[in-house]
């Protein structure tokens, strides 16, 4: 097999993670350029000080995961591409 080989277990933590953060990667639209909570959240983790505490969200994670499930045949594969090249 080419490129990425697929792994059942790493496409079951994937699917997971989406479940568990999913809502935080939908996209806003009250929000600038519709972004998602998740993505407001990466920015502000990005941009505070490091003595700063504050909600942490992993975007290229939660991007990777899609393209993970995405990988392994999902019947939405497509949609979950474009959603993970709008995070």
């Amino acid at each position: 097999e080419r490129g990425f080989p697929r792994d059942m277990d790493l496409a079951v933590t994937a699917q997971e993670l989406i479940q568990q953060h999913g809502p935080a990667m939908e996209v806003d639209g009250n929000a600038a350029y519709g972004a998602s909570l998740g993505m407001r959240q990466f920015l502000g983790t990005c941009n505070r000080p490091p003595n700063v505490e504050g909600e942490d969200f992993c975007l290229y994670g939660m991007a990777s995961a899609l393209w993970v499930i995405a990988r392994h045949d999902h019947p939405d594969r497509r949609n979950f591409l474009q959603h993970a090249s709008f995070l």
